[in-house]
């Protein structure tokens, strides 16, 4: 959400004053056009709310995510309480106001900001890309996130390893194929090496040539961080392999 979609949603809340100062009655009635119009700015509030909690998930930003709930929970009380009475309305609203103009609204472009110099994201963070999906895989994607914003390489590299790991698992699992993921002896999962070189071997799901070339690549790094007694993995290292860690990532999260 840009800063013309946050100018839009604090539009709104001043628009709810000016709405309610057009009503000359006690309480909002239904009849009345000016309730009507209240109704539909709360409407699309509760869905920009809705929206900016998925955007900002309290994984990955818990205090952003934190201002933005309150501001989510006190439109859910407007809803819950309308139409009541134009008082209750109006210090609901003001109380809606300053959730938004002083924590929420800060908090965000303070958030931008800071990401515009730690460099922003590994992974895409981009809510419509998680819809339908396994939470598990969303919520280690965000984890890669904070490690890389942190500087923390190593664990970086581990999460992206069992990120693709999981990938690999949830697909099999998703394209009725896990018997030949599996070890027939123990019906567990064949370790992430095997994983990776039939997928290699036989691309049974589609991945593009850059994409299975990639994986090789992702395992070794979450290996060095995880198991290399004698070295670190550094930024530089996962910035080598981002395009492929992006490509692998988005390529799998579509088929689960």
């Amino acid at each position: 959400m840009g800063p013309r979609e946050l100018t839009e949603v604090g539009d709104l809340v001043d628009s709810l004053f000016t709405i309610l100062d057009l009503i000359t009655t006690p309480e909002l009635a239904y009849s009345n056009p000016n309730t009507s119009a209240f109704r539909a700015n709360i409407t699309k509030l509760r869905f920009k709310a809705n929206e900016l909690v998925g955007i900002y998930p309290r994984e990955a930003f818990p205090l952003v995510s934190k201002a933005i709930k309150r501001f989510a929970n006190k439109v859910d009380v407007i809803v819950q309480t309308f139409p009541g009475d134009v008082h209750t309305q109006k210090i609901n609203s003001e109380e809606l106001r300053n959730i938004w103009h002083l924590e929420v609204r800060p908090s965000i472009y303070s958030l931008e900001l800071a990401l515009a110099v730690t460099g922003g994201v590994y992974l895409p963070e981009d809510p419509s890309l998680y819809k339908g999906k396994d939470k598990i895989l969303r919520d280690i994607a965000f984890e890669v996130n904070i490690c890389y914003r942190n500087g923390a390489s190593n664990a970086c590299s581990v999460l992206l390893r069992r990120l693709v790991e999981t990938l690999i698992i949830k697909v099999h699992e998703n394209k009725g194929t896990t018997d030949s993921a599996t070890n027939p002896a123990s019906r567990q999962f064949y370790k992430l090496e095997k994983l990776i070189d039939d997928l290699i071997a036989t691309n049974p799901f589609g991945l593009t040539r850059n994409a299975l070339k990639a994986l090789p690549h992702l395992k070794r790094l979450g290996d060095w961080g995880a198991h290399n007694r004698n070295l670190s993995v550094r930024r530089s290292d996962l910035e080598d392999i981002k395009a492929d860690s992006r490509l692998c990532f988005e390529e799998l999260l579509n088929l689960t």
